[in-house]
Order: C-alpha cells, then sequence, then structure tokens
C-alpha cells in the first residue's frame, strides 16, 4: 500500500506544520479525530482533512489553507470589537513595495533568495511579509508599536550590516520599520522605495491607534 505525501499542512495535536500523509486508497483514519484537541470551544469533528494525517501523532492533517482560513475566524470572533477590526483604518490593505526583511523573528531564517525586495503588507489580519518562499504574519493582538526611522538615524546592527552588504540589484534604502510585538521582539524591515503620501498618511493612522490601543498584557 503506497502513501501520498502533502509538504504543506498543519496539525493542531503539534501545533505545527507538518508533512501530511495518506494511505493511497484514500481511506480516512478517522480515529484520528480523537486525537485533536478543541481550540476555542471549537471542535474540529466537522473539519476535513482529506484523509490527510500526521506522521508524528497520527491525528488530522488540515492543508494551510484551511488552517489559516479557520485561524482569521477564530481571531475574528475573538477580537470582533478590536481597533484593527472596528475601524476603517485597514478596510484596504496598505502594501509598501520595496521591502526587504532583516531579522527580529527567532524561528525565521530566511535564505538569501528571501533577502530580495518584497512586499509587507497591513491588512486586518496583521503585518505580512508576502512574495517569500515561506511568508509570515505577525497578528495585530501581539503588536504593540510600529516604528518608522530614517536609515541615516538609525544605529541598529542589522540596518547597518545590510546597507554595507547590499547587492547592486537593490535600490538605495529609504526607511526602516520596525514591528515591536508584546514579546519585547524587534522585527526589522528596510524598503527601498519612497512612500507615497496617501501610504505615509495610513502608516500613520495605524501607528496612532497602536498607541491608542496598545496590547493587553495577558495576550
Amino acid at each position: 500500500m503506497g502513501q501520498e505525501i502533502n509538504g504543506a499542512m498543519w496539525c493542531d495535536s503539534c501545533a505545527k506544520p507538518v508533512m501530511g500523509i495518506r494511505p493511497t486508497h484514500g481511506i480516512r483514519n478517522t480515529l484520528s479525530f480523537f486525537a485533536a484537541p478543541v481550540t476555542l470551544g471549537m471542535s474540529l469533528a466537522g473539519v476535513k482533512s482529506d484523509g490527510f494525517v500526521c506522521p508524528n501523532c497520527g491525528g488530522p492533517a488540515l492543508s494551510m489553507d484551511q488552517h489559516e482560513k479557520r485561524e482569521r475566524t477564530l481571531l475574528k470572533q475573538r477580537y470582533a470589537g478590536a481597533w484593527w477590526l472596528a475601524t476603517d483604518v485597514l478596510r484596504k490593505k496598505i502594501q509598501i513595495m520595496g521591502s526587504v526583511y532583516l531579522g527580529g523573528l527567532p524561528d525565521y531564517v530566511p535564505s538569501f533568495q528571501q533577502r530580495t525586495s518584497r512586499v509587507l503588507v497591513l491588512d486586518r489580519d496583521g503585518v505580512s511579509f508576502s512574495g517569500a518562499r515561506s511568508p509570515f504574519i505577525i497578528r495585530w493582538h501581539l503588536i504593540r508599536a510600529i516604528v518608522v526611522e530614517d536609515v541615516g538615524d538609525s544605529s541598529r546592527a542589522l540596518v547597518q550590516r545590510f546597507i554595507e552588504n547590499r547587492s547592486r540589484l537593490f535600490r538605495s534604502p529609504r526607511a526602516t520599520i520596525v514591528v515591536q510585538t508584546s514579546d519585547d521582539a524587534d522585527v526589522v524591515f528596510i524598503t527601498t522605495f519612497t512612500f507615497p503620501t496617501k501610504t505615509q498618511e495610513r502608516l500613520a493612522a495605524v501607528i496612532e491607534q497602536l498607541e491608542r490601543h496598545p496590547p493587553s498584557p495577558a495576550e
């Protein structure tokens, strides 16, 4: 009996991405549903895993699209009155072109290709770095501040190292954007494009909301 493998799946029991497997005859491992925990009061009994299971615990493995859709739904339910959902500040996404992730997330180490210019996106889901092979997102309830710094005024080692070693493929850096999280991490990006005036105004509105509504210490 052969196995089908899907390398982009999520296991709730292990709480991490996994490589899902399933027998090629397509028989579902129904007992594996009992291994999945209840998340925020929602049972997984009605969530289809398409027969894929986690190779580590045998629990159901969901596609990353299913997992992310469910996470967005749960967060919207939990933070229904939060500023990023209750105001129009992020009704339309903010896209900051020509952005480069420099560092700050302990569990995320970009490859060389991911250190190229991408898009930093701010929307109602959070702050995400898209276009990379392994994109990531920082949810708003985990963000305590966003700081925009002039590159010339930045003393951050990550910024100085980028400026010294940047490839000729990069434009001259324009600004540093630092996402400060509730666990005191500084996630640093640099942008090589000049912000349009409208983008500056919308980003300033987001920063103002963060100053007015800091995350709860319980988060």
